[in-house]
């Protein structure tokens, strides 16, 4: 666990976003995420996330890039093992959407139900309205 919540907070403290293609709604676009960590694709989950819109010119590094992503791909490895451990992802389901009021900022919570567990997992995914594109937001 420690290693995911090491990888969300650096993701937070760049305020990596993953962009949207087309007119993707919060709710497919947290539950291609939360999919793509269960289903072990750290290099979906990658393409998902842009550094380019939450680092700051002076900070994008290739060794920074490098960092992040090892500790993506950690945090997708670990999501993998959980799925395999409760008999794969059964169901990804929308239990609820908060939205601010000015309509550019949500959040959204999902229950991951698995094969083998009767207990889901709840997972949440903030998002940003950026130039008319929801992304994610760590």
């Amino acid at each position: 666990p420690r290693i995911i919540y090491a990888g969300l907070f650096i993701c937070h403290l760049f305020l990596l976003s993953a962009c949207s293609s087309g007119e993707k709604s919060p709710e497919v676009l947290g539950e291609e995420l939360i999919a793509a960590l269960y289903n072990g694709d750290s290099s979906q989950v990658i393409a998902l996330v842009n550094l380019d819109s939450g680092l700051k010119e002076n900070n994008k590094s290739p060794e920074l890039t490098k960092v992040i992503n090892g500790k993506l791909e950690a945090a997708t490895r670990h999501s993998r093992n959980k799925a395999i451990q409760n008999g794969g992802v059964k169901e990804i389901m929308v239990t609820r959407k908060d939205m601010d009021t000015d309509q550019n900022r949500c959040t959204v919570y999902y229950q991951i139900y698995f094969n083998k567990n009767p207990q889901p997992h709840t997972e949440k995914v903030s998002f940003l309205k950026e130039k008319g594109h929801w992304k994610i937001v760590f």
